[in-house]
């Protein structure tokens, strides 16, 4: 987080697979209060906030590797169609009197200024 408001971005997303989410619960654990008549129980964070006063969404992802963490600015991420791949209509072959059609494309995500971006890698599982 430090390394991204250093050179002047402002980090709004922690992206994490589920073992890291599972570690970021538990930051504040001796500290939770509960009522003795709950008849609920568990616990998640959803939003971490910094000493730095950044406000940091937690999104788990199953498909982020459960050792690696990743810090962003949302609004320097877009996803955009590959280069002469953005959706399009495209005609089938004909069979009997149907004419079939299909929905083309391919997208990828854009990460604008890249060296704004906290990738760590190699975290306690």
């Amino acid at each position: 987080v430090k390394k991204c408001w250093d050179i002047g971005l402002f980090p709004d997303t922690v992206l994490v697979g589920g073992v890291q989410k599972q570690k970021i619960s538990l930051f504040d654990q001796e500290f939770r209060r509960s009522t003795l008549d709950s008849r609920r129980a568990g616990y998640t964070v959803e939003e971490f906030v910094s000493d730095l006063g950044v406000n940091l969404r937690i999104i788990v992802d199953r498909w982020v590797p459960n050792d690696v963490c990743v810090v962003f600015e949302r609004s320097r991420v877009k996803i955009m169609p590959l280069k002469g791949r953005a959706f399009f209509l495209e005609k089938l072959g004909k069979t009997g009197d149907s004419d079939d059609w299909q929905i083309v494309g391919e997208y990828t995500m854009e990460m604008r200024n890249a060296d704004g971006a906290a990738y760590h890698d190699n975290l306690k599982q």
